[in-house]
């Protein structure tokens, strides 16, 4: 016969429960606010780019890897940005083609604020994988990814800014190189006052922190053995 249950064992054993049923609801709550606010964060360390021009075989794209202000004139005064971006050009037809590096003044900046807009002209530097001789190679039917850094000024006050960096693209390879199709990608590196992109840190470190807890309750679940 099964002795009765005292009422301290049974009110510490719902209590027990009660305390794992609390427990899992805020983990879960913790894995949603942390999945999205990581997926956010993975996201917005993505570049966002966009094929914007494309001629004579070629398309070239721009995205933001981090755009930050190196000297503040204070507000009223003029900012110097560095725009550090990963590019892209694809070669579209059947022969390889060349891309140029570049240490130029080029390209555009097209700015505005609350009641003023303007255009100045950024200075790139752009480089390309394996590209000692001065061009990148882009093989038939495939693409090549490098880098292109742009520094410019432009007024503290302003609220949103597109950078346009020009490509240089030639048939053929180096040494022999033939027409040059000249092409400008474009991405926004300044979107309602705020830098693009926009990384939320404490999303990303949520989301270690509660994907590593799930791994670690599953490895102890899988190692406990069932007692006999």
């Amino acid at each position: 016969m099964t002795p009765p249950r005292s009422g301290c064992g049974v009110k510490w054993r719902w209590l027990r429960r009660s305390g794992r049923l609390i427990a899992v609801t805020l983990f879960a709550s913790a894995f949603t606010l942390g999945a999205s606010a990581g997926v956010a964060y993975a996201s917005s360390k993505v570049p966002a780019k966009q094929f914007s021009s494309s001629a004579n075989g070629v398309a070239v794209a721009v995205g933001v890897d981090n755009a930050k202000i190196t000297a503040n004139g204070g507000p009223g005064g003029d900012c110097t940005w560095l725009v550090n971006t990963t590019v892209t050009a694809v070669n579209l037809t059947n022969s390889p083609m060349s891309v140029a590096n570049e240490d130029a003044t080029e390209g555009r900046v097209v700015w505005s604020d609350a009641t003023n807009s303007g255009v100045v002209t950024p200075h790139v530097t752009m480089t390309w994988p394996d590209s000692s001789t001065g061009y990148g190679t882009i093989p038939a039917n495939s693409s090549i990814d490098g880098t292109a850094d742009a520094t410019f000024t432009i007024p503290c006050n302003a609220t949103s800014g597109d950078l346009a960096i020009d490509f240089h693209v030639y048939q053929g390879t180096y040494p022999e190189l033939g027409s040059e199709t000249t092409l400008s990608g474009d991405t926004a590196f300044l979107e309602n006052g705020t830098p693009v992109p926009v990384i939320a840190g404490v999303g990303g470190v949520i989301f270690a922190v509660t994907v590593g807890g799930l791994l670690f309750v599953r490895v102890r679940s899988r190692t406990a053995a069932p007692s006999a």
